[in-house]
């Protein structure tokens, strides 16, 4: 897919509402009648009476990673590329101002505060970054940083604009 597309802007849009459905849910303890928290996933909704609608194996399948995965990779658009590389190619709706993303890698003191605007409100491609005010590489409407283990706080800035700008 070529990010930025209108089909993929569609989708990120509905993961967005699912995503923000479930935070809206999370102070009540039964969604729906389901039978299950909202940080919950269910691996089956049953749908033969007497039981339609409650659903059973939330907390064992991992399906509540797979939902932060695709929040992270698909959405947000974080990946690790080479074990050194973080590729940063986001599929969020136009109408997203700004986002924020705290990374800690796994050294536990190493961090990237990565800031993410929109000004523009058009979301199709990664049109500048920098890290800590150096030019960052741009590669076909994503940004690619370089990941620094040394112990101090990054700080990423990246900005949204119309691909090919």
């Amino acid at each position: 897919m070529v990010a930025g597309s209108e089909r993929e802007t569609v989708l990120a849009e509905e993961r967005r509402a699912f995503v923000a459905e479930a935070s809206a849910a999370r102070e009540r303890t039964l969604v729906s009648g389901r039978g299950f928290t909202a940080a919950a996933v269910a691996a089956d909704v049953y749908g033969a009476p007497p039981h339609v609608g409650p659903g059973g194996w939330t907390w064992y399948t991992g399906s509540a990673g797979w939902m932060y995965r695709v929040a992270v990779e698909s959405v947000l658009g974080l990946g690790l590329e080479g074990g050194d590389t973080l590729r940063v190619r986001p599929c969020v709706p136009d109408v997203w101002p700004r986002f924020t993303v705290r990374l800690r890698l796994p050294d536990g003191r190493t961090r990237h505060e990565i800031v993410v605007e929109n000004p523009e409100r058009n979301a199709a491609a990664v049109t500048a970054a920098n890290v800590d005010g150096e030019a960052a590489v741009l590669e076909d409407g994503a940004a690619r940083i370089a990941l620094r283990r040394d112990g101090a706080t990054h700080h990423v800035r990246l900005r949204f604009g119309p691909r090919g700008k």
